[in-house]
């Protein structure tokens, strides 16, 4: 007994152990599972498939840009247009910088560093061959078709390297995946047989357990104590042992360690209320209650997984198998615990991965074909599908060779045989299509070793095929280019020695192509002025740059000379070192010789006026800086005549360029047989013209005078009728005279003759005007007075005074409104220092809107106050009613202030333009129909013509105050008066007397019958404030 008792301990002993070291295994087997399923994910998202079609992308992207730079070569051949070829090369251009940007990312940290820079050397070489190609698509086709001949070369070198690359990595990769799939298999078989093991220990601790309870029994309480007492200490698995009532009688270290509770704490206590979840407790209850009742149970001696409680308050998963322990006391229950919470973890996370594997190859972008040894398919991932149309569902279990080429069945067999290979392989898609895929296979293993399948991962290079194919077709193109282009194509080995010659090298130069070839370029058939430039040229080049353009003269074999324009570049072997130049050229001897001609007669026409014949602009500045230099420290004056055609622009708006331009042909020839021998005539554009006196020792009141003289010579002569056709015209003109030292600059001596000239134009007794100081003066008044207008108009520096208007009884008929300026520097200015000035330069139209406005404003003002006025009257420039919105802003600006048009006069001076009688016809209509009268202004000093001013709708006439200021003295002005107040009357239409200032002018005009006066006799122009308080008066 006591034997049999040892023996048992001993198994007991061993049992805990055998556990630890299956448990140990069981660890191990997990994490070599775990750590071959990470490696195979790595495998498979960090090695070459990505990356290789990357690749394959990138040469397609190369393609498309070849295939669209051939486009628009044709396209540049065809229409000519260099905008367009422009734009297509500009996008082309940008599609190479985008495919470097991605060579760049894609080879970025790569370990293969050779790969990287074959590529970079590569598109370095390829990008520089487009870009020329694209410039040259205008100016020498032939040049840009030699480029893209090298372009495609580049194209098939990367192309090759890709592909070489590709199939290796491709290849490294299948591997590697077939033998860790190989290698997880075998591991997770351990994994299951350990777990399996671990059962079959915790069912013989049960069947163990059973055997110790039946030999106890045979002993005494105090011997079966101290056995299980052994047991409990002794064992790795918690053991709990609970009487019929449920309490806890022993609780092993184990125990401890696995529920949290200590011994102390466990001992006594319900099992229940201890370790069993809340959820769990009732049935404990009511299965302890039925096994003792009917000793039935349904877990007795079975291996169970259920959840307990932790001291902390977790749940956790457990291992149990609970036994019954006969005693003489009564039943006791002993259960044998593990904790299986971490192994569950691993079981879970193992399942994981799988399934993480399963979802990686399925959702790859790469094409995964797998089959079995009977070629019928086990694996086809959703590439596969999108590629052929075929669900998986469709072809799962079907023999791959249906659906692909019978070369590609005969791969799979070298496969299934042992064999890795990398193949092209044809798979018919659903729609009927074929789909061709670079594959490598790689056989899979089963876990005897035998070869159970074979799974092959590859990429789509249907498209890639196609482009290759039609690389072919243009390098084939290219090259039966090269040898028929009408261009000369040369080329040289890295000693210069001849190398290429095609068939229009042999032409133009006359020596064939074998009677060159190997022969020195530059030695043998450079011209000898160009030997060292051409070879600076040369020796740039096979230092890998590219030259464009440049000079390249040439003997011919008879030594006749003949001048070739060369392009060239650098021409590399597949590993991109430098083995020569090649070049492409334009035979361009006869348009050196054409342009050299061409330089000739230009340079003779660069100095003269192409119209008249006269020296231009240029050759003026030129000769007058050699005349101011030649005569430095003389006290010489010399004399500058400015010449403009007064009313030239009306010639030739009325009676077309042609005339205008033979009345300038009639000038330049006037002005050449006036001036004297020594005198310089230039015509400097346009109508403007400049007559250089010759520098002379002379004093400048002589100068002045001798100019003077010429001067009147000069308008004298253009101003006697000229016959142009049927017409009949002269040729009036206004001269500028300055009179010049040599310390004067030439933009001062010119600036200064213009301004004179401008001066001139408004003498008009003369037409001549001479620089001076004064004129300088004005000109700078008159700029500060342009320069003010602007801020006049938003400054409120414009101000309106009021001069009141009288009948013949002195009573109110009206008043004028008349502009005044406050200007910050110059002070109040007059109308007639602004006015004028501002329609030359076209500022009128703003400055009369602003008076419409500010007239009609105060109108308003009055009319709300309750003040009465009969009517107001504005002056109008003639250049206002020439502007197309005049109409419109009158119209607004009466509709913003409700004014009444009947008490609107618009007053116009009797200079307006009659050359547009037609528009200010139209105008005054529009704006009588709308109720608005007008009043002819300076009657009598203008030049209007009756029969126009009948035509008119004018309502009253302004007799001007020069005729008024000398009525009573001067019997011409009263004989003017007394005509215009006689035609008024036959007229019916009003008339006032501007200029009134004393009681005998009155009573002249009272006598002569006029109804209207206006003068400093009745009334100054008033301010605002004045004017109100006459008008309330008035009331």
């Amino acid at each position: 007994m006591e034997k049999q008792k040892a023996s048992l301990i001993g198994q007991l002993l061993l049992i805990p152990l055998i556990m630890v070291l299956l448990a140990a295994s069981f660890l191990y087997s997990r994490n070599v599972v775990t750590s071959s399923q990470n490696e195979l994910l790595r495998t498979i998202e960090n090695e070459t498939l990505p990356q290789n079609i990357e690749l394959t992308h990138l040469i397609i992207q190369l393609t498309q840009t070849l295939r669209d730079c051939n486009a628009l070569l044709v396209s540049a051949q065809s229409n000519h247009d260099e905008e367009s070829v422009y734009l297509h090369g500009k996008v082309i251009i940008n599609q190479l910088h985008r495919i470097e940007k991605k060579g760049e990312q894609l080879f970025k940290g790569h370990d293969d560093k050779e790969v990287s820079a074959q590529f970079d050397e590569l598109f370095f070489v390829y990008k520089g061959q487009i870009i020329t190609a694209i410039e040259m698509a205008t100016v020498n086709l032939n040049l840009a078709r030699a480029e893209l001949i090298r372009a495609h070369e580049v194209i098939k070198k990367i192309d090759k390297n890709f592909e070489q690359w590709a199939i290796l990595s491709s290849a490294s990769l299948k591997t590697a995946v077939n033998q860790l799939l190989t290698q997880l298999e075998k591991e997770k078989v351990a994994l299951l047989v350990s777990f399996f093991c671990l059962g079959l220990l915790a069912v013989g601790a049960y069947v163990l357990a059973r055997r110790v309870a039946q030999i106890i029994a045979f002993k005494s309480n105090k011997d079966l104590n101290h056995s299980l007492e052994a047991i409990l200490a002794s064992t790795l698995d918690a053991v709990i042992v609970i009487n019929q009532a449920g309490v806890i009688e022993r609780y092993n270290r184990a125990a401890v360690d696995i529920f949290g509770f200590t011994e102390d704490e466990a001992i006594g206590a319900v099992m229940a209320e201890l370790i069993i979840p809340e959820k769990f407790r009732a049935m404990h209850t009511s299965g302890l209650t039925h096994y003792l009742k009917t000793g039935e149970s349904n877990i007795i001696g079975k291996r169970i997984e259920i959840e307990a409680l932790h001291k902390q308050g977790h749940i956790f998963a457990i291992d149990m198998v609970i036994a019954v322990l006969p005693a003489s006391a009564g039943i006791y229950f002993c259960a044998f615990i593990r904790d299986i919470s971490q192994l569950k973890f691993i079981i879970d996370d193992h399942a994981l991965d799988i399934k993480s594997l399963n979802q990686l190859i399925d959702n790859g972008s790469a094409p995964i074909i797998g089959i079995n040894t009977d070629d019928r398919i086990t694996l086809w991932n959703k590439a596969v599908e999108q590629l052929t149309g075929y669900a998986k569902d469709e072809v799962m279990g079907t023999k791959l060779a249906l659906l692909v080429d019978r070369g590609s069945d005969f791969i799979h067999q070298q496969t299934l045989a042992g064999q890795c290979c990398t193949y092209e392989m044809v798979l018919n898609a659903k729609e009927g299509r074929g789909v061709q895929l670079l594959l490598s296979s790689s056989p899979q293993y089963n876990n005897h070793g035998d070869v159970a399948g074979c799974v092959s991962i590859g990429q789509d290079v249907t498209a890639l095929n196609s482009a290759r194919l039609e690389h072919e077709n243009i390098a084939a193109e290219l090259m039966a280019f090269k040898d028929t282009a009408n261009a000369p194509i040369f080329g040289i080995d890295t000693a210069g020695l001849v190398n290429e010659w095609n068939q229009t090298a042999e032409r133009i130069t006359g020596y064939s192509k074998s009677e060159v070839m190997g022969r020195h370029l530059v030695d043998n058939f450079i011209t000898s002025d160009y030997k060292v430039s051409v070879e600076g040229v040369l020796d740039e080049a096979l230092k890998g740059k590219q030259t464009t353009n440049y000079e390249f003269p040439l003997y011919t074999k008879t030594g006749a000379r003949v001048d070739v324009l060369l392009n060239s570049t650098t021409r590399r072997d597949t590993q991109g070192r430098i083995v020569g130049v090649v070049g492409i050229g334009q035979d361009v001897t006869a348009l050196y010789r054409t342009r050299k001609e061409f330089e000739g007669k230009l340079e003779s026409a660069a100095n003269h006026d192409v119209l008249t014949g006269l020296p231009n602009r240029r050759y003026f500045y030129e000769y007058l800086q050699k005349q101011l230099t030649a005569h430095q420290g003389t006290a010489e004056i010399g004399t500058l005549l400015f010449l403009d055609l007064d009313r030239f622009k009306l010639v030739n708006d009325s009676l077309g360029h042609n005339v205008g331009d033979k009345l300038l042909k009639i000038v330049a020839q006037r002005l050449l047989a006036i001036v004297r021998a020594g005198d310089l005539v230039c015509r400097l554009g346009g109508d403007e013209f400049v007559v250089l006196l010759s520098l002379e020792s002379i004093p400048r009141a002589q100068a002045a005078e001798q100019a003077k003289k010429i001067a009147t010579k000069i308008t004298g002569v253009l101003s006697q009728p000229i016959h142009i056709e049927e017409h009949i015209l002269s040729a009036y003109s206004s001269i500028g005279v300055y009179c010049f030292i040599r310390s004067d600059s030439i933009d001062e001596i010119i600036m200064r003759a213009d301004n004179a000239m401008y001066l001139a134009k408004g003498d008009v007794s003369s037409h001549i005007a001479f620089y001076t100081d004064a004129v300088h003066q004005d000109l700078v008044h008159q700029m500060q007075v342009l320069e003010g207008i602007s801020e006049a108009l938003v400054g409120d520096q414009f101000v309106m005074d009021y001069q009141p208007q009288f009948n013949h009884h002195r009573e109110l008929m009206g008043v004028e409104a008349l502009i005044r300026w406050q200007h910050p520097q110059l002070g109040m200015l007059a109308p007639d220092q602004f006015i004028a000035l501002a329609e030359r330069h076209h500022r009128i139209n703003e400055i009369g809107a602003w008076v419409i406005g500010s007239v009609f404003s105060q109108v308003a003002q009055w009319r709300q106050a309750g003040v009465s006025l009969p009517k107001v009257a504005i002056n109008i420039s003639p250049m206002q009613l020439l502007d197309e919105n005049f109409i419109g802003v009158v119209d607004q600006l009466a509709q913003q202030y409700r004014i009444n048009p009947e008490g609107v006069v618009f007053e116009i001076t009797e200079s307006a333009n009659i050359e547009h009688f037609d528009l200010i016809k139209k105008v005054l209509t529009s704006l009588q129909f709308r109720g608005y009268r007008f009043s002819l202004d300076d009657f009598g000093t203008g030049y209007a013509s009756m029969t126009h001013f009948k035509r008119l709708p004018f309502s009253q006439v302004k007799i001007d105050q020069s005729f008024t200021a000398d009525i009573v003295d001067n019997e011409d002005s009263l004989a003017i008066v007394e005509v215009v107040l006689a035609m008024a009357r036959s007229l019916k239409l009003e008339v006032i007397a501007e200029g009134v200032e004393t009681q005998s002018q009155l009573d002249i005009l009272n006598r002569l019958g006029c109804t209207g006066y206006q003068g400093y006799l009745f009334s100054k122009p008033l301010s605002v404030q004045a004017i109100t308080s006459l008008l309330r008066r008035g009331d």
